[in-house]
């Protein structure tokens, strides 16, 4: 069992092939969990979907947003068990998050 501050969490995946559908699913509440973002899901609200071309992969990405951000790593492990990254959900302090208008 994890317990998870209340703030942002960033979470950094992939998806070589239909995007558009792996991003419908992680929207949903109610499926069956297959990843590990489906355990975090009902638990939060997700504000903002951004999506990158592959020329970086996930792990590259996650790290990068951590240390843009000065986030931190609340799980690890969490959405990486398939790679050697420490985890690819960032918890980023509020008040840190630059918002575009």
């Amino acid at each position: 069992m994890f317990t998870f501050r209340k703030g942002t969490y960033i979470y950094a995946g992939s998806a070589k092939k239909n995007i558009r559908q792996r991003i419908e699913r992680h929207n949903r509440i109610n499926k069956k969990i297959h990843w590990h973002f489906d355990y975090l899901r009902p638990f939060g609200i997700i504000t903002r979907i951004i999506t990158y071309d592959q020329s970086f992969g996930e792990c590259e990405l996650a790290e990068n947003i951590r240390k843009q951000l000065n986030g931190t790593i609340p799980v690890k492990g969490f959405g990486s068990s398939d790679c050697k990254c420490v985890s690819h959900l960032i918890f980023v302090e509020d008040n840190l998050i630059p918002v575009n208008k």
